[in-house]
């Protein structure tokens, strides 16, 4: 009996500590992220007060700089800058986040900060140079946080001048990765056009969901997808083809459009007769742009500018890749545009088709 009983209370015992033992561990366990807020080319900027204030014009000139290719003055950001306790009360789940980090706020920002080490934060906060790292899903599903480490604010304030364009081509990485998972999803699945261009041109592009195609004839692909965008109804639309690549001058912006005028004039009509797309070189649309870079470790000639339907009074923004094929003996294009878009384009209806152009190679 005394025996038996022992054994009771051993089991009793045994039971009482791992529910205790489990019970610490499901109280101390972090409840899962919660999906990410905010559109892209939304931008939260978050530090304590006294540095808001001081670097307020600073981010001001930084990230809201007007964008050129873009018909109205339209800022590359749309910037909200709470103070650390605002932040954490109300913008924690925001997709895109900035965060300054300096000698005098960082204890404040344990829970921003709790993925770096210690020491990390002490040097990166005692050097005059920047330090900038990007962390994902801290607070909420698919929200990246791009933080900037310095010594002091006046040393910022140099460097959000000479490295502005590192800065924001970090924050429009971020963005570009964030809208690639929208359009692709977590299993990053390639579709049936993908290996079809891989196998025809040597390059390929992989076409999201929801892209239905246009026309298709031996050498040309036309997709396009009919969406609402801030209630606007607007068209996007993606082109891929081929041609032979010749000389040097393949990857000039005069040549790039001159083949892209011939190829639009016989492949994409307007609805009257005899109408078809054009590049615009009018001064009434914004400017041009061109630069040469690579994508995926391909060589690639990046043009954008505004399409006109020759005959009427249709006009919306496009961005051109032409690619350098392996075997360098032809070009694989990729291009996609807006349309009926009037003028209520942003920056961020194109991030869409930049996104897309990130799965050429």
């Amino acid at each position: 009996m005394f025996k038996s009983n022992h054994q009771l209370f051993f089991t009793l015992t045994l039971f009482i500590s791992l529910l205790v033992f489990t019970g610490c561990n499901l109280f101390n366990k972090k409840e899962p992220l919660t999906e990410s807020v905010g559109k892209a080319g939304n931008l939260v900027i978050t530090s304590d007060t006294n540095t808001l204030y001081t670097l307020r014009s600073d981010f001001d000139s930084s990230f809201k700089t007007p964008l050129l290719s873009l018909p109205s003055v339209v800022p590359f950001f749309e910037l909200n800058t709470p103070d650390l306790e605002t932040f954490s009360k109300f913008f924690y789940n925001q997709r895109s986040v900035l965060v300054i980090v300096l000698p005098e706020n960082y204890k404040q920002m344990d829970e921003l900060l709790e993925t770096f080490s210690s020491d990390s934060i002490e040097l990166w906060t005692k050097s005059t140079e920047l330090t900038i790292r990007v962390k994902e899903n801290v607070l909420a599903k698919h929200q990246h946080i791009t933080y900037l480490f310095c010594s002091s604010s006046q040393n910022l304030k140099l460097k959000l001048a000479s490295d502005r364009e590192r800065i924001v081509n970090t924050l429009l990485q971020a963005e570009l990765k964030d809208e690639y998972i929208k359009l692709y999803g977590e299993n990053d699945i390639k579709s049936p056009y993908y290996k079809r261009f891989k196998e025809k041109y040597g390059v390929g592009v992989n076409i999201p969901k929801g892209f239905y195609i246009v026309k298709e004839n031996d050498n040309f692909y036309w997709f396009q997808k009919d969406t609402m965008i801030e209630g606007f109804a607007k068209s996007i639309g993606l082109i891929v083809h081929a041609y032979p690549s010749i000389d040097s001058s393949d990857f000039t912006y005069l040549k790039i459009r001159s083949l892209r005028d011939s190829f639009c004039k016989y492949n994409i009509q307007g609805s009257l007769k005899g109408t078809y797309m054009g590049t615009s070189e009018s001064d009434f649309y914004p400017v041009r742009t061109f630069e040469l870079n690579k994508v995926n470790d391909l060589m690639a000639g990046k043009m954008r500018g505004w399409w006109t339907i020759k005959g009427m009074t249709m006009a919306g923004p496009f961005i051109r890749y032409v690619v350098q094929v392996p075997d360098k003996s032809s070009l694989f294009v990729f291009e996609g545009f807006i349309y009926q878009a009037d003028l209520n384009t942003k920056e961020r209806d194109l991030r869409i088709i930049e996104a897309i152009a990130t799965t050429i190679k």
